[in-house]
């Protein structure tokens, strides 16, 4: 997935000048996730398979936003991080141990609402693609109040 500038949160390493701070060295992410991994109340397989739905060529978004397309960017790179197929985590573009901590995911998951609301360091982000990530995390939690991001 191409890091657009809708999903950099600003002071983000790969938008600062030349001369900034370098990244931290970033291990490389699993090739597959375990097949045993329990990501919330979801499957490493469903989780998986919400990702490749979200790649199919018009995915149908289970939610009202203003632009699919960036809603599904959100969706997507959520799953991969997930699945531990991105090391940085889809709003704060920081690195997370892998399996993903429940600590990890509820952090993301404020931060998705800062950025959909307009508040604190991430107000920048795109707020199709906050609720992209808000919702697949709350989906993964098993919220009742949550359905799959995108439809089957």
């Amino acid at each position: 997935m191409a890091e657009t500038r809708w999903n950099q949160p600003a002071g983000n390493p790969s938008t600062q000048p030349t001369g900034a701070q370098p990244t931290p060295a970033v291990p490389p992410p699993p090739a597959q996730p375990p097949t045993a991994l329990t990501i919330g109340v979801r499957s490493a397989a469903e989780v998986g398979q919400l990702a490749a739905d979200a790649a199919a060529a018009s995915p149908r978004v289970a939610m009202f936003c203003s632009d699919d397309d960036v809603a599904v960017e959100g969706i997507t790179a959520t799953a991969r991080w997930l699945l531990g197929q991105r090391n940085t985590s889809p709003i704060s573009n920081e690195v997370d141990d892998f399996p993903r901590t429940e600590q990890a995911i509820g952090r993301e998951t404020a931060r998705a609402d800062d950025a959909i609301w307009g508040r604190g360091q991430f107000a920048d982000l795109h707020e199709d693609y906050a609720a992209g990530v808000r919702e697949t995390l709350r989906w993964i939690q098993g919220r009742a109040d949550t359905k799959r991001p995108i439809r089957e």
